[in-house]
C-alpha cells in the first residue's frame, strides 16, 4: 500500500511487534499484589495529632507506636508542619 501513511505503518508494526513478544506463554497474574494491596487498604487508619508549629516550616519527626502485640504499622518518620502563623 504505497499510500498508507507512515504513522499507520509504524503503529501496525509495533502491534505485531508486542502480538509476537507476547506468545502463547501463561498470563502473569496480577491477582496476589492486588489481594495484598486490597489487604492493606482494608486496615488503614486516619491519625490525627497536634503539631507544635515552629518559626519556620520543614519536618518534623513523628513516632508512631501500638500496644497490640504481633502487629506492624507501615507510618512516616516526619510529617510537614507548616511555620507558626502561617495559613
Amino acid at each position: 500500500m504505497k499510500n498508507q501513511s507512515p504513522l499507520v505503518s509504524a503503529r501496525d508494526s509495533v502491534l505485531s511487534t508486542t502480538a509476537c513478544l507476547l506468545g502463547t506463554s501463561q498470563l502473569v497474574s496480577f491477582k496476589p499484589h492486588l489481594d495484598n494491596f486490597q489487604k492493606m487498604l482494608g486496615n488503614q487508619y486516619y491519625v490525627v495529632f497536634q503539631a507544635v508549629p515552629k518559626k519556620k516550616s520543614g519536618l518534623q519527626r513523628v513516632k508512631v507506636d501500638t500496644e497490640l502485640p504481633n502487629s506492624e504499622l507501615l507510618a512516616p518518620d516526619n510529617v510537614w508542619v507548616p511555620a507558626a502563623g502561617a495559613k
